[in-house]
C-alpha cells in the first residue's frame, strides 16, 4: 500500500539516466489507474475492463493474459477501471467491475476460484486491489465495494485466499 521498492541502486543522482527498455500496449482503452506488481521476474498489470497481463520484466513479452467476461447489462458509474492485483504466494487476486473476487495461478493464469462479492445488478462493483493479510486463520484477501453512486452502502469483506470462501 505504500508503493515500496527495495531498490537502493536508484538515486536522485542517477535517475536521469533511466531509459525505456521496452513498452507494451495493453490493448484496452479508458482509464489506466494501476501500479504494476513485480514478483519472480514477472510484472502483473491489470487494465480497464478487468484484463490481467503477466509480462516478462526483461523483454515485456506476454507470458499470459486473462480477460474477465463482464455482463452486457453492467453499468459502471465512472468507467471500466481496475486499480490493480495482489499476490499471495502463487495466487494473483483481482476484484472485478461485476463485484467478484478472482484468484488465478500466477504461473499459468488459470482460474483457481471466482467468488461473488455481491450482486452487480444492485449497483455493486469492485475496482481496488485486494489487501492481503496473513492471520492466524490463514491468508485473507480483504476487498471493499464501490457503487455509492447507485445508492449502495459500501462494506469490506475478507475471503480465504486458498478457497475463496467469505470469512
Amino acid at each position: 500500500g505504500h508503493r515500496h521498492s527495495p531498490i537502493t541502486s536508484l538515486t536522485k543522482k542517477n535517475v536521469a539516466k533511466l531509459q525505456v527498455v521496452w513498452a507494451m500496449p495493453t490493448g484496452t482503452q479508458q482509464q489506466f489507474e494501476v501500479s504494476p506488481v513485480v514478483y519472480g521476474g514477472v510484472m502483473y498489470v491489470s487494465t480497464s475492463y478487468n484484463r490481467i497481463l503477466a509480462l516478462d520484466v526483461k523483454t515485456g513479452g506476454i507470458l499470459w493474459r486473462y480477460d474477465h467476461p463482464l455482463p452486457a447489462d453492467m453499468k459502471p458509474c465512472c468507467g471500466p477501471v481496475n486499480r490493480g492485483v495482489s499476490i499471495a504466494g502463487d495466487t494473483i487476486l483481482m476484484a472485478t467491475l461485476d463485484a467478484r473476487l478472482l484468484a488465478l495461478d500466477r504461473r499459468s493464469g488459470a482460474i483457481l476460484w471466482n467468488t461473488e462479492i455481491f450482486d452487480y445488478a444492485k449497483g455493486y462493483s469492485a475496482t481496488s486491489a485486494p489487501f492481503v493479510y496473513a492471520s492466524a486463520a490463514g491468508t485473507l484477501a480483504v476487498v471493499g465495494v464501490a457503487g455509492g453512486e447507485y445508492g449502495i452502502r459500501g462494506f469490506f469483506d475478507a475471503y480465504d485466499v486458498a478457497t475463496g470462501k467469505r470469512v
